[in-house]
């Protein structure tokens, strides 16, 4: 069987860490599980198709909808008080701190990045927020996809990448998935996704049931 936390090892700091915690819960529980590298850009599908998961980080829509569904054995619960001590998140939408965008209205006509669209937070969320806005679409004159990560997603808007038409010179949106409260030194908030429980998390096939964490 096989570990990997790679939706969560949003830099090689963070990706040192989730190794080294699962490399201890696997070395805790005895068996024989493979801590292995999925690094960007690979395609996360490939490794939530896996028949072979020991401990893997998995994001609430695969898990759903995959058949057999894998088996849960622990949600992320975020130390931030705003969080109840419950294992939820939401979605925001994130701006660059110059662009003069206070609200989810003032980003239309602009451009949109999204992560991929198989992410609940990077992408879906996104789109069942939008359907619900009181605006005719299209909402936003370009849409930067896929970025793959929530790291690339921010990028974009950090760096301001280049659009089409040149008549819209306005910095990026992107809908990112952490559920982390903004602003940062370079992003702020312009919105929100409501509150969901984390459907996902860390999911590993019939094989994983030795596997405890603590």
């Amino acid at each position: 069987m096989i570990a990997n936390a790679r939706m969560y090892a949003v830099s090689p700091e963070a990706a040192g860490r989730w190794r080294a915690l699962l490399t201890a819960i696997v070395a805790a529980s005895g068996i024989s599980v493979d801590v292995i590298e999925h690094p960007a850009p690979a395609p996360l599908e490939d490794l939530w198709r896996r028949t072979d998961q020991g401990a893997v980080f998995m994001c609430g829509l695969p898990f759903s909808r995959s058949v057999p569904q894998p088996v849960l054995m622990a949600a992320p619960v975020p130390s931030p008080a705003e969080y109840g001590g419950e294992p939820r998140y939401w979605s925001e939408l994130v701006v660059r701190r110059d662009s003069g965008y206070r609200s989810v209205s003032d980003t239309f006509g602009g451009r949109l990045a999204l992560t991929v669209p198989g992410s609940q937070s990077g992408c879906v969320a996104a789109l069942s927020f939008f359907m619900s806005a009181e605006r005719e679409p299209p909402l936003f004159a370009e849409v930067i996809a896929p970025t793959v990560t929530p790291l690339g997603a921010l990028s974009a808007v950090v760096r301001a990448m280049p659009i089409s038409p040149p008549s819209i010179p306005t910095p990026s949106p992107c809908w990112e998935g952490t559920g982390r409260t903004w602003p940062s030194r370079s992003g702020s908030s312009a919105g929100r996704h409501p509150p969901h429980p984390a459907a996902g998390g860390l999911t590993g096939g019939p094989g994983s049931a030795a596997i405890r964490v603590p």
